[in-house]
Parts: structure tokens; C-alpha cells; sequence
């Protein structure tokens, strides 16, 4: 099975400033797919293919081979903007040494639309590549009562005795409604055996995404319904039965930068303004010193930093199998943290977070006020 790891010995130099909790939620950055879908009609094509396309749209950022820093547990982060009608919070709600576990569950609102996702990744070391199970469900419901789930398959990190190194993906994703079409969205990587070269055809392209519509059943074909097509670090098109092509998604091209290659969006995440820093809480990803000193190039502090708050973090969680409850999640009920991760959500937002963050009380809350205060 290959032997799992927490906290991935490597230098400061293969990380990027951003945390694990960051990176997830940087999957609202085309939340405008959804914004658009919840204007089309309930149970139709248009809205599963417009899910579809946002499901894929993060994997654009895992084109960037650097590995976000390990958040601590309690830490937070949002994403407010205004114009978008958007807001996301997201917590690093469980996180145990002994079982080398760590869970993440956020929560975010749009124009017509709530995303609800959790997940408990998996790193596992097999010699020559790393497989990340990445047990990741995300969850969308519109305002008129339809709901899409899906979870994010194993991607794989190969190359690792060379200096080549190779991120794929691999099986699909399985995205399903309470109302209309399925989708699913299936990952092809060229090869000896692979695709349609195995049959005669073509061999799949670097990185395709193919694409087809299922039933209600969640089997069967929609018949007449168009193809998806694309490849996870470009884009997605759909393709009626014509030939003629309907972008769907397309990624924007990543800002110039010489050290950490991340788009606008992922860039502008660590971005903090005056005000922007008054109306954060102590727990926020954005008054990391560890992060903040990688973004601005300080590599030697950053390792000392970043040891600092993960042996600070190893020390007050010692042997614990579990660890202290979030303070804004919560599980699903009884029973919830047994079921299988990825394949159900098992926390859920308990509210008051903004309301805190709008009067600034967040000592009234019960928000811890040196998460990262190791670091000082």
C-alpha cells in the first residue's frame, strides 16, 4: 500500500505561500460557472455541463508542482468579493499526529448558489511516485432546490528519482444531480496502452479530459446530449453532435512571477490591505510569518518559521487521536465522522463567523489569538 506521510520532509524551496486551506478554497476562483448555472434551468443540460466545467476548473491550479504549507489546526481563511455576490470561509477542522490525519471542511455562497466541501487527503509514498488520495466531496445546491455532488479522484506525483516531475490524474469525475444529467468527466494521460490508441484510434492528448452525460441512474447514456472535451491545465469545450464547439471553461494564464509561476487569483490570496488585516481573526492564513516569509523570499526564515509552528502544533496535539473541536464546523450529526470520507460530507458550517468578523469580537467568540504564536 505504500507508507503514508503527514508532514513531507522537503526542502523550502518545493513549497508555495499558500496553506493547504488556501488551495482549496481557490477553487471559488471561476465561480462564475456557477453564477451562470444557477440562471439556467433546473435539471437541464446546460446547468450539468456548467458544474462540469467548475468541477475541472481547479485542477488548473495543480499545474503548479509546489506543495502548500500544512495548516494548523484551527487555522482559517475567507474570500470576500463584493462584486462576484461571494463569500467562502474554510477551517482546518481536525488534525491528529498519531493517526497522521488532517481534515479540511468550507463552506461558500454565491449568486443563487451554496458549496459546501470537506475532505481528509492522503499521501502515499510507493518508491518511485507519490498517489495523493485526496477523499475531497464538494457539494452545490441552488436556490431552486437541485443539488450536485461529486469527489475528486488519486492524482500522482511521478518522477521522484529524476528531476523530471510529472503531476496526472487519474480515473474521473463522477458528477451527479438530484434532478437532470449526470456527468462524467474521465482523465486521459498519453501511453504505450492508453485511450484510444489501444483500440486504433488516436493516442489521448497531454492531460485530456473527456466528457459524457448520463442518466438519472447515473449509468446509462444520455442520448443526443453533446461531448465534453478538453485537458485540465487548458480548458473545456462542449461539442454537439455537429461539430461545433461551446467553450465552457478556459484557464487564464499564470501571472509572470520567477519563483512561485500562480495566477492572479492565487496570487492576490495572500494580498492584505489596512482594513483587510482589522477585520481578519488571529486564526487567519493571511498572518502566517512562515508563508508570509516565502512569498517575499526569505527562504531560511521561512524553514525556521515554518518548523517553529509545526513542532508547536505536534507538541500541543502530542498523541491525541483526535483533536479540539472547530470552532466554526461541525459534524453532520451523530455518526457523521464514521462514514467514508469523499464519499459524504461529514461537517457542516455552525454560523457566527461573520457575524464576528463584521464587529470584530473575536475574543467573544472563543477564536484561539496565538494559533501562531510559536512563530513570534
Amino acid at each position: 500500500p505504500g507508507k503514508q506521510l503527514f508532514v513531507l520532509p522537503l526542502p523550502i524551496g518545493f513549497y508555495l505561500p499558500l496553506t493547504e486551506l488556501q488551495f482549496r478554497l481557490e477553487e471559488l476562483e471561476y465561480s462564475s460557472l456557477l453564477d451562470a448555472a444557477a440562471l439556467a434551468p433546473p435539471g437541464s443540460i446546460e446547468r450539468s455541463t456548467l458544474v462540469a466545467g467548475f468541477a475541472l476548473s481547479h485542477y488548473g491550479a495543480t499545474i503548479r508542482l509546489g506543495k502548500p504549507f500544512l495548516p494548523m489546526h484551527g487555522e482559517t481563511f475567507d474570500i470576500v468579493l463584493p462584486a462576484r455576490g461571494l463569500r467562502v470561509l474554510g477551517e482546518a477542522v481536525h488534525t491528529s499526529f498519531k493517526e497522521q490525519t488532517i481534515r479540511h471542511a468550507w463552506v461558500a455562497q454565491g449568486a443563487g448558489w451554496t458549496l459546501e466541501a470537506d475532505d481528509e487527503p492522503v499521501v502515499a509514498f510507493k518508491g518511485t511516485h507519490l498517489d495523493f488520495h485526496l477523499n475531497w466531496r464538494d457539494e452545490i445546491t441552488f436556490a431552486d432546490g437541485e443539488a450536485f455532488s461529486y469527489r475528486k479522484p488519486t492524482s500522482v506525483l511521478g518522477g521522484l528519482l529524476s528531476s523530471r516531475h510529472k503531476l496526472t490524474h487519474s480515473g474521473a469525475i463522477r458528477v451527479r444531480s438530484t434532478l437532470g444529467p449526470g456527468v462524467d468527466l474521465t482523465f486521459h494521460e498519453p501511453g504505450l496502452l492508453s485511450g484510444r490508441l489501444a483500440r486504433g484510434g488516436r493516442a489521448p492528448a497531454r492531460h485530456e479530459v473527456r466528457g459524457a452525460f448520463v442518466g438519472a441512474d447515473g449509468v446509462s447514456a444520455l442520448g443526443g446530449a453533446p461531448a465534453l472535451e478538453g485537458a485540465w491545465h487548458l480548458g473545456l469545450d462542449s461539442v454537439a453532435a455537429d461539430g461545433t464547439r461551446t467553450n465552457v471553461w478556459t484557464l487564464e494564464n499564470p501571472a509572470p512571477s520567477e519563483r512561485h509561476d500562480m495566477g492572479a487569483f492565487a496570487a492576490r490570496l495572500n494580498g492584505l490591505t489596512p482594513d483587510l488585516l482589522a477585520a481578519l481573526p488571529p486564526t487567519d492564513s493571511r498572518r502566517r510569518p512562515d508563508v508570509r516569509a516565502l512569498e517575499e523570499g526569505r527562504y531560511e526564515d521561512a524553514y525556521a518559521l515554518k518548523a517553529k509552528l509545526e513542532n508547536a502544533l505536534a507538541a500541543k496535539l502530542g498523541s491525541a487521536r483526535g483533536s479540539p473541536p472547530a470552532r466554526w464546523f461541525e459534524p453532520r450529526g451523530e455518526g457523521a465522522l464514521d462514514r467514508l470520507a469523499g464519499d459524504h460530507l461529514r461537517y457542516r458550517y455552525k454560523g457566527g463567523y461573520w457575524e464576528a468578523r463584521a464587529s470584530g469580537e473575536w475574543g467573544a467568540a472563543g477564536v484561539d489569538g496565538a494559533i501562531f504564536s510559536a512563530a513570534e
